[in-house]
């Protein structure tokens, strides 16, 4: 999983070195991204001051939190997979 200045976040597949999935949605530099603990949801944070959560398989984003300043690291809750700080 990476974040990118291209406003974008990738799931690669470690052996072939393909993407898997495309994260798209920020308006801005994905400055960090991570697993929730759950393990089937993805979390980025961005420039544009927002972070979002997405479905990891399908790339669906499933919700944008809103912060008066750049976002610029993300890390998830170990034990809800809707927590993060």
């Amino acid at each position: 999983l990476t974040a990118g200045d291209d406003k974008t976040a990738r799931l690669w597949d470690v052996k072939s070195g393909l993407e898997l999935v495309k994260y798209r949605g920020h308006t801005s530099y994905v400055y960090s991204c991570a697993f929730t603990s759950c393990g089937t949801r993805v979390i980025t944070a961005s420039r544009d001051k927002t972070a979002r959560m997405w479905e990891m398989k399908s790339g669906v984003e499933l919700a944008v939190y809103f912060s008066e300043i750049p976002i610029s690291s993300i890390a998830p809750s170990p034990t809800d997979p809707y927590c993060f700080v």
